[in-house]
């Protein structure tokens, strides 16, 4: 009896503490915690009747939305106006993830979204970094190399001998003459 009043209160326990997400309506404020908290930002602009499903935004067992700061802005109020002008919002809902300084938006999606978008959303931006750049140069020769290694992108040097600096060629203006009587100015050319 005393062992399942204990399994009881645990499980209460368990239940009490897996508490739905809690959403700033105020993006000034979310934008703020997002800055000092090294977090990712999960933006979320709708309206009556264009709202992203509700069971999405408040599942308490949604691990991926406890990475995030969460905004919730509805967009009928004037102050929801001003922000989605901000994201540049045209139709709703709209979703945008920003990275953990909260400078870049690492996505955005406008209209409805499903579940499992949604989900897939969630986990592949979750960590906030920003996209790195990657630069890939082109070899100068149209020759096909024929070995089976290949050096590594960064390190690519294009053999000096193949490369041909564009020419640059300048005609001279064409000035037309144009020997008309001209009545209005009353002059030859």
């Amino acid at each position: 009896m005393l062992s399942s009043l204990m399994t009881l209160v645990a499980a209460v326990a368990v239940t009490q503490g897996a508490q739905a997400p809690q959403w700033e309506s105020d993006y000034g404020k979310a934008l703020k915690q997002a800055r000092s908290s090294d977090r990712p930002m999960l933006v979320v602009l709708d309206k009556p009747g264009r709202e992203v499903d509700a069971k999405l935004m408040s599942d308490p067992n949604a691990s991926a939305l406890k990475k995030y700061d969460l905004c919730h802005v509805d967009v009928s109020s004037k102050y929801g106006k001003e922000v989605a002008k901000v994201f540049h919002a045209t139709s709703f809902p709209f979703i945008a993830v920003a990275d953990k300084e909260a400078e870049v938006l690492l996505h955005t999606h406008s209209g409805q979204i499903s579940e499992s978008t949604w989900n897939s959303t969630l986990v592949k931006y979750q960590t906030g970094e920003k996209p790195q750049r990657h630069v890939a140069y082109k070899p100068a020769s149209s020759t096909v190399s024929t070995t089976s290694y290949q050096a590594p992108v960064e390190s690519y040097q294009a053999p000096v001998e193949s490369y041909q600096a564009p020419v640059q060629e300048y005609s001279a203006p064409v000035y037309y003459q144009n020997n008309s009587y001209c009545p209005n100015c009353q002059k030859g050319f």
